[in-house]
């Protein structure tokens, strides 16, 4: 027995659909769709196929997109999360895989003998569904059907066959496409699709509208990341977190082309500027590090930074090298302004580019560098943390005192 005869059976004996016992009615206004209170060929295919009558729990058969989309997609099966024998079976298994033997299987169909100009353009007025084309009988000539009245039986009355020659209407809308095509000025279209040519299609053209959109999606990322991190307490996440690194290094590299500009060493500001400097020079392929560590502290009840690492000292300060100071947060600028005072006493004809993941105000950056890179913005009263930070030790964080950095 196959799908569509077990659904005349059910539509012969009235038995209620889903919608129908769960009370759920709904208009089809015309725009196709299945009628409410018959049975359908997917819907008793998915119920064929749904091992969970069998007393299996399957989760994770659909998600969403990621979590700015609320489009929900089909998983692959590899995918799903499958528990056995959750629940009472209303089907013993070997029944369901009996039946999963029979079903039909989704076959390549064979290539159309014939191309019809209005194929799949024709809809039904009454059901909204589609109205195909039965190709050219014996005596030559193509008709037209309801796919809704060809597929359910004529008693239900669901619509009507709306049989009419095709080859009729296919010369008529020639037909009419001529007479309009013949009352234009040939001369005239000429001239203004050259026109529009002209000006639409050249390459300066082309790469403006190409940088104008990047620039709109990147401003919409931001904005985005933006809401979501408000949303998450101010977490920033993985996915986040890989973004701004690939825009700051795509930002570097591309100044650097342009100024035909090699790095010579990345200076991470230990211990924020660890992680991003690791990031940007996997990307950028530089495998030069010198790091600066600077310090926080409070000693007599006054705060103040200190310099507990210094590798650049055991570069030759006479050499003009170009240096990629890395720092995580950019704040009040006191630990950053601390850093790039040693740098520039340390080696004096240094040329520094300085990268920030984040910047609290970034009017605030340094002028005294080559160029500065970030990230991403925020007010410097937003707390937030990275993904491998904890929002209780960013709070309250032990570091800051004397005794637990020198020990």
């Amino acid at each position: 027995m196959i799908i569509s005869e077990i659904r005349n059976i059910l539509n012969d004996e009235k038995a209620p659909t889903f919608s129908i016992t769960r009370n759920r009615s709904f208009e089809r206004e015309g725009k196709g769709g299945n009628i409410y209170g018959y049975w359908s060929n997917t819907t008793l295919k998915k119920i064929l196929k749904n091992r969970l009558y069998t007393g299996d729990m399957i989760q994770n058969r659909r998600s969403r997109i990621n979590y700015k989309y609320r489009k929900i997609v089909c998983n692959p099966e590899d995918k799903w999360m499958i528990v056995e024998n959750t629940h009472d079976a209303l089907v013993d298994k070997k029944t369901f895989l009996k039946v999963q033997e029979l079903l039909p299987k989704q076959n390549k169909r064979n290539d159309r003998k014939s191309d019809f100009l209005l194929d799949k353009l024709l809809k039904c007025a009454d059901c909204g569904h589609n109205i195909s084309i039965r190709a050219r009988r014996a005596n030559g000539k193509s008709t037209t059907v309801c796919n809704y009245y060809r597929k359910y039986k004529v008693e239900y009355n669901l619509c009507t066959s709306h049989g009419f020659d095709y080859d009729t209407l296919e010369n008529g809308v020639i037909n009419i496409i001529r007479n309009v095509m013949d009352s234009l000025q040939a001369d005239k279209i000429e001239k203004a699709v050259q026109k529009q040519c002209k000006e639409s299609t050249t390459i300066e053209s082309v790469k403006n509208n190409i940088s104008k959109v990047e620039t709109d999606i990147n401003k919409l990322k931001t904005s985005l990341d933006n809401l979501y991190m408000d949303k998450l307490l101010n977490k920033v996440t993985a996915e986040m977190y890989e973004r701004v690194h690939l825009k700051l290094s795509k930002d570097i590299q591309e100044y650097c082309n342009t100024n035909n500009l090699r790095i010579d060493y990345v200076v991470p500001i230990l211990r924020s500027g660890a992680v991003p400097a690791v990031y940007i020079a996997n990307e950028l392929n530089l495998i030069k590090f010198a790091p600066i560590q600077v310090k926080k502290i409070k000693q007599n009840g006054k705060y103040d930074h200190i310099v507990l690492l210094n590798s650049l000292k055991d570069l030759d300060k006479e050499k003009e090298l170009n240096l990629l100071v890395v720092e995580g947060t950019y704040s009040s600028g006191e630990t950053m302004n601390t850093a790039l005072n040693e740098i520039k006493k340390t080696l004096p004809n240094a040329n520094i580019l300085l990268a920030c993941v984040c910047v609290r105000g970034e009017e605030n950056l340094p002028k005294d560098v080559q160029k500065s890179f970030y990230g991403f913005s925020l007010p410097r009263e937003k707390l937030f943390v990275y993904p491998w930070e904890l929002k209780e030790q960013k709070e309250t964080h032990p570091d800051q005192k004397i005794e637990n950095i020198f020990y």
